[in-house]
């Protein structure tokens, strides 16, 4: 039996279509926390959006991974999908976590993530930001994609 995959998606408002296991961090906060939550672990995939809304970017994670190179001590990552819609924002990260050794696939428009417009499992009376059934405890929301549960991580 295979042994499930871990994947990591940072992005303020789209999730994996495909309903597949993954934690998901929706602010640069969040991302650098669940980061770092795998530094000395694996982690299958790590899928990174440019911007988060507002003023947040991914460049805090970025400058996390670039500083963990640099020491000589890079995150175990097997791929990191840089899925921006922001091209520029998206060739910068590529370039500068290949810099450092990361394997980088630019998936600019890519069919894995979008806006989820399909069922949703209501968990609680709540709704998280994007307007999905949530159950929040202490920065951390559980919801469910097509019927398969997804951990957001929201401080």
């Amino acid at each position: 039996m295979d042994a499930p995959r871990t994947i990591v998606l940072v992005d303020d408002l789209r999730s994996f279509l495909d309903g597949r296991n993954a934690e998901v961090a929706r602010t640069s906060t969040a991302g650098v926390e669940l980061l770092n939550r795998y530094r000395d672990g694996h982690l299958d995939e790590l899928w990174l959006d440019h911007d988060l809304g507002g003023d947040d970017t991914i460049w805090p994670m970025v400058e996390i991974l670039e500083q963990a190179a640099f020491e000589k001590h890079p995150f175990d990552i097997g791929v990191i999908n840089v899925h921006s819609a922001n091209p520029v924002g998206a060739a910068k990260i590529a370039q500068v976590l290949r810099h450092w050794g990361y394997r980088v696939h630019v998936a600019s428009g890519s069919t894995d993530v979008g806006y989820l417009d399909g069922p949703t499992v209501r968990l609680t009376e709540s709704n998280d930001r994007a307007g999905r059934p949530s159950r929040s405890d202490g920065g951390m929301s559980v919801h469910s994609i097509l019927g398969r549960p997804i951990v957001e991580m929201t401080s």
